[in-house]
């Protein structure tokens, strides 16, 4: 399998668990619950060691829930978007099961 197939295919379990995590979260009464949820079911379903939710604004990224890795990650942040890879913002997964 070659590098995209195999990135292809990560894509497509990452929407599947984005589907059936989405069906779970309307039991939750804070958005707070919702993203640690979110974050905790990721990091089991793909046995990671971190996991976080990353906001972008002001040409900046800003964690707003993470879960695992050292406690100096946050420190890291804001971190400036000219000091990313770009292939973190390079492609968006399209919602293509919502119609």
């Amino acid at each position: 399998m070659n590098k995209s197939e195999k990135r292809t295919k990560l894509l497509e379990k990452v929407e599947n668990h984005l589907r059936l995590t989405a069906r779970n979260l309307v039991k939750f009464d804070t958005i707070q619950e919702t993203l640690d949820f979110t974050v905790e079911s990721f990091q089991l379903e793909f046995s990671l060691d971190f996991v976080a939710i990353v906001l972008r604004g002001d040409d900046r990224l800003y964690p707003k829930v993470w879960k695992g890795g050292s406690l100096h990650f946050a420190d890291s942040f804001p971190i400036h978007l000219g000091e990313c890879s770009p292939e973190i913002l390079e492609e968006e997964v399209k919602d293509s099961y919502i119609t």
